[in-house]
C-alpha cells in the first residue's frame, strides 16, 4: 500500500491550493473541514483500501469537485447515499 504521507508530498503543496487549481474558492472554515476529512481518510486508508485518491491534486479534483458537481443537482433536504 502506498504511503500517503510521502505521496502527498507529491501534486499540489497543500489542499487550499489544489482547489484554487481547480477553480474552487471555499471560505477557510470549510476548507479546514475537508482537510481534516482527508487526513483521516489517507490515515485510515493505511489499514483498509478506501481511496486511491492520496495526493492533494487527486483529492481536490476527484473527491471534493467530483462531490462539489453533484452537490449542485440536489433539492434542499435531499439525501444521498454514496
Amino acid at each position: 500500500m502506498v504511503d500517503q504521507e510521502q505521496s502527498s508530498d507529491r501534486g499540489s503543496p497543500d489542499l487550499p491550493a489544489a482547489l484554487a487549481e481547480i477553480g474552487l474558492e471555499l471560505p477557510a472554515e470549510v476548507v479546514e473541514r475537508l482537510d481534516a476529512y482527508r487526513r483521516l481518510l489517507w490515515e485510515r486508508n493505511q489499514t483498509i483500501n478506501l481511496t486511491r485518491h492520496t495526493t492533494f491534486d487527486l483529492f481536490a479534483r476527484r473527491d471534493v469537485y467530483d462531490a462539489w458537481q453533484l452537490a449542485q443537482l440536489l433539492q434542499e433536504g435531499e439525501d444521498v447515499l454514496d
